[in-house]
């Protein structure tokens, strides 16, 4: 009986530990899985809500002030889309080929900050490893420069 009492208060203690790690872990996915969507469908404004509130929001303003239609397929205009489109290839259609897929997760200690190393291709191209730093803020992980 003691042992069946044992193994039942471990379960529990363990499935706690379980739960509140990927706790964690499962709302950065959401948030990668947001910003890879948001980058499929060139979508700039999408991406940047991925950013904290203070870090995101004046890269809206200073876009709309440009008249940018808040799309990265705007965005690309000012910019060489030669570089990111594959042979035969336009933009668009390379932009659905992104994929971001988080692989590990580095906590502090309060668990308010995390760098998460993330796989990230395009098209054909070998995945290449990149350093996301996220943020907890008003309980929602965002990305953040700093």
């Amino acid at each position: 009986m003691k042992i069946k009492k044992i193994a039942i208060i471990l379960s529990v203690i363990t499935l706690l530990f379980v739960l509140t790690g990927c706790g964690e872990q499962g709302k950065i996915k959401k948030l990668f899985k947001q910003y890879e969507t948001a980058c499929r469908k060139g979508d700039a404004a999408g991406m940047i809500m991925c950013y904290t509130p203070e870090e995101g929001k004046p890269i809206l303003v200073v876009i709309k002030a440009l008249g940018i239609e808040n799309t990265l397929m705007d965005i690309m205009k000012w910019a060489d889309e030669s570089a990111l489109t594959e042979s035969g290839k336009d933009l668009q259609s390379t932009l659905k080929t992104i994929k971001i897929k988080p692989v590990s997760y580095d906590f502090n200690t309060d668990k308010t900050y995390c760098e998460v190393k993330a796989e990230c291709s395009i098209g054909k191209q070998d995945p290449k490893e990149v350093e996301f730093h996220c943020v907890l803020v008003d309980k929602m992980w965002y990305f953040t420069f700093k």
